[in-house]
């Protein structure tokens, strides 16, 4: 080979690699493009998901007050009326008691 025939076939290798080298370059920036965007839609993902979990835990809140204050108010009534026929029936055993102790004894007579 002649030395201009080296030298040509070098500038081709050269300008190759420096066709490759752009090219990596070119490479990396579209990757490091490509993460951010895809970074960007992850975290733009994410905010969205948390608003919807706590619209949905107000949501969860506003159904489940009315739901629970009719519950408590249910266990009330339930206390109220046990504890009513609670004293019903103490006070149908003290009359019992009442009404055997002013009935006049009938055996001893």
């Amino acid at each position: 080979m002649s030395s201009i025939q080296k030298q040509n076939q070098f500038k081709r290798m050269n300008t190759v690699s420096m066709r490759n080298i752009k090219t990596v370059k070119e490479r990396m920036q579209q990757r490091k493009k490509i993460e951010s965007e895809a970074e960007d839609a992850f975290n733009n993902g994410i905010a969205n998901l948390c608003e919807f979990e706590t619209d949905i835990g107000n949501m969860m809140k506003r159904m489940a007050s009315p739901v629970i204050q009719k519950f408590e108010e249910l266990k009330l009534i339930r206390k109220k009326s046990s504890k009513d026929t609670k004293m019903l029936k103490i006070e149908i055993i003290l009359d019992g008691k009442i009404v055997k102790a002013n009935k006049p004894n009938l055996r001893g007579a």
